[in-house]
């Protein structure tokens, strides 16, 4: 049954990387349990009404990453893969191989977020991701040594170098929040974003730490002369007959994500609809929208533009704050965008007096005053000296240490 192949599949059992490998089905089942893990990842992070192109990406990453992997691996080993089928044919077997690890995906899909606290939210979706990476690595170096005919410890040095050089580029590349440079200047960073910065900045260490490690593994495995054990696997088609019902997992878990997208997809609808009157300046309709409701009916997490953290300035935070004393906005709204500014004046420094009374008056005017004032005084501010030597300085900080001690 494809279930149970699946199953075996992702232990490492060889009958069924064989059957994967050369059952051409797994190309287009493959498909679908990447567009299922797709599902699984964003269903409750981006508006796929409005934005479907972030289910292509699982695809596109996909496509670029096992072609590379599988390039990497005839070079190193030397093998002509036309030997035993054309180029093509093989690399259509990696990738229905490639594509057969997508499900360990799902674990992404866990609403840990609704389920825990922010801090524990992300503790925990940063082990997900490290157990089905480690997984995934594992799975590809098992089932790459099957099919080329290599021991699985030669195979594990070039696995291991291309995973060490894609976590590289793909924590450059994707945006980051503010993190050592913001802590080390005194700002006082959501436990979130401490772990995530933390773990990424760890990450990044050691895979600039073993790089060379891989790299002479894989050079010295590319010099060694290789006898493939048993052939490739790839040569040696299966009855596909024999396996019944390839289609049904796939197809019924995305009927069941899909059935969720009409409970999370109309709190992505608000959140991006805000976004994008935001970032057409219209700062008063987009605050009045969001205190239309209840801080619980948008997505868990949800931190409207400008991201002060992702170094947004659209629209700037000094606009926002400026409609914010003109209009009535929610408690909660007025909290989170006070929280915004004193962050922006915390991760970059006080220039003007006229900052440091903006900061005093969304404190004043927050239903959380003590908490606010003792969270700017935390944040170790950085000041302009001719702040400092303002004539209004001492008088504005008094009035902020005072609301602080008033809580305590």
């Amino acid at each position: 049954m494809g279930v149970m192949t699946l199953v075996k599949f992702l232990l490492g059992d060889r009958e069924a990387i064989h059957q994967i490998a050369s059952d051409r089905r797994w190309l287009g089942v493959g498909a679908l349990w990447v567009f299922v893990a797709g599902l699984a990842r964003e269903y409750d992070q981006e508006y796929l009404v409005a934005e479907p192109y972030y289910l292509a990406i699982p695809f596109v990453a996909s496509l670029v990453a096992s072609f590379l992997l599988f390039g990497l691996l005839v070079f190193v080993f030397q093998r002509r893969v036309s030997d035993v089928l054309p180029f093509e044919a093989s690399y259509v077997s990696f990738l229905q191989v490639f594509w057969a690890t997508a499900p360990l995906a799902l674990l992404y899909g866990l609403p840990v977020e609704r389920w825990f606290d922010e801090a524990t939210a992300t503790r925990l979706n940063l082990w997900m991701l490290a157990i089905v990476a480690f997984w995934r690595v594992l799975l590809i170096v098992r089932a790459s040594a099957l099919m080329f005919g290599v021991r699985q410890l030669r195979m594990l040095w070039p696995v291991m170098l291309f995973a060490d050089i894609a976590v590289f580029v793909g924590i450059n590349s994707m945006p980051a929040p503010m993190s050592l440079v913001a802590t080390m200047g005194g700002a006082r960073l959501p436990a979130a974003v401490q772990i995530v910065s933390a773990s990424t900045f760890l990450v990044g260490f050691f895979t600039i730490l073993s790089f060379p490690i891989w790299l002479i593994g894989t050079l010295s495995v590319a010099k060694m002369k290789v006898t493939p054990k048993n052939g490739m696997l790839l040569s040696c088609p299966i009855d596909a007959r024999r396996h019944r019902g390839l289609w049904v997992p796939p197809a019924l878990i995305m009927l069941v994500w899909m059935a969720i997208l009409f409970v999370t997809q109309p709190q992505q609808g608000r959140a991006y609809s805000i976004d994008q009157q935001l970032r057409r300046g219209e700062i008063a309709e987009a605050l009045g929208a969001l205190s239309k409701f209840e801080r619980e009916q948008f997505p868990v997490g949800y931190d409207p533009a400008p991201r002060i953290l992702y170094r947004e300035n659209t629209p700037p935070i000094d606009d926002v704050v400026s409609v914010m004393f003109e209009i009535d906005t929610a408690a909660w709204v007025h909290d989170l965008y006070a929280r915004k500014y004193l962050l922006h004046l915390q991760t970059g420094r006080v220039e003007r007096i006229d900052e440091l009374r903006t900061a005093l008056r969304l404190i004043l005017l927050s239903v959380s005053q003590d908490q606010l004032a003792c969270e700017f005084l935390r944040g170790r501010m950085r000041f302009n000296p001719k702040v400092l030597d303002d004539p209004e300085y001492d008088a504005l900080d008094a009035e902020i240490r005072a609301l602080c001690e008033e809580g305590d």
